[in-house]
């Protein structure tokens, strides 16, 4: 499988971009803070959402991404916020990769026809394999599944046969923040990307990726106390003494947000910090979420005045 199409709408610091991959190893280059990394970014969500590998690997992947929250975790529920992700919260986020895929890919698609048969069948009924796969066994236990089984198969048959060398799959992904909707754009070319990552080793199918050193971090910081809090206390006193240092900075924490003079000391800190090390950045603002977690947005003035990004491509 080979990447030879990228489009990216409305993305992080990404008002569109189009690029197209040459032959060989391609390139991505362009000044700091231009959005080289959330090119990269934006495959590793899409792949998660709508390829994963491994159970949860959505919800994990959106969580380090600072979109879901980790005290209500559940994709699609009420702490996910897409609108995050968006360059313009107002409009919806769209993501498209175009993939070439070869004989051999092919040839193991056609040897996937039940698996992706299976597969398309989950689609139909809303279950996924971790999502009440009893009633799913029961359904495919009865004549009714079993030939609805037959028919997808003919179907699944049908559409590999159209393959040829150089066909190329699509893979889209559209996330509207206004409704916390996200949904693939072609379902075919989802299901047989997903049946060939499968077919592949762990160890050969993988999607490596190292954010800029410069990056902030991102996600939520616990910073409220409860009735757990009173046992980490005993604990840090007799047993586990390093929680002592854990406590002392949410405290620290705690207090400087909680008090008008300690956000205005820490924009001064954010204000010195971007204009020596990282000039176009600024403190946008410093809130707390539903969940009572801390947020501090940061506005990145160089990536919405984009500079042009330059896609090389490289022979072999």
């Amino acid at each position: 499988m080979k990447i030879i199409d990228v489009t990216i709408q409305n993305y992080r610091g990404l008002s569109k971009v189009s690029l197209r991959a040459g032959p060989g190893v391609n390139v991505i280059v362009g000044p700091n803070a231009v959005g080289k990394t959330t090119i990269i970014d934006s495959f590793r969500m899409v792949k998660a959402i709508l390829l994963p590998r491994f159970q949860n690997e959505a919800q994990i992947t959106l969580q380090s991404l600072g979109v879901l929250s980790q005290h209500n975790p559940s994709v699609g529920g009420p702490g996910m916020e897409l609108n995050l992700l968006a360059n313009n919260p107002g409009l919806p986020i769209e993501i498209t990769y175009t993939i070439e895929i070869n004989d051999n890919e092919i040839s193991s698609l056609k040897h996937s026809a039940d698996n992706l048969s299976l597969m398309f069948l989950q689609a139909e009924m809303l279950r996924g394999e971790q999502d009440n796969i009893l009633a799913f066994t029961q359904f495919l236990s009865t004549s009714a599944g079993q030939k609805r089984l037959s028919a997808l198969k003919l179907d699944v048959e049908k559409k590999i046969s159209n393959l040829t060398k150089g066909s190329a799959l699509t893979i889209g992904l559209r996330m509207d923040g206004q409704t916390g909707q996200m949904r693939g754009v072609d379902l075919d070319s989802q299901m047989m990307l997903s049946a060939l990552d499968r077919s592949i080793e762990p160890y050969k199918s993988y999607f490596n990726y190292f954010p800029a050193d410069r990056a902030l971090p991102q996600g939520e910081i616990p910073i409220q106390l409860g009735s757990h809090d009173v046992q980490q206390q005993l604990q840090s006193y007799l047993a586990q003494p390093a929680l002592k240092y854990a406590r002392l900075k949410h405290t620290i924490v705690q207090n400087v947000m909680f008090s008008d003079e300690g956000r205005d000391l820490i924009r001064k800190e954010f204000d010195h910090i971007f204009d020596s090390l990282l000039p176009g950045k600024r403190l946008d603002s410093i809130q707390f979420t539903p969940f009572n977690a801390l947020r501090v947005l940061v506005e990145d003035g160089n990536s919405m005045l984009m500079n042009p990004l330059i896609f090389a491509g490289a022979e072999e």
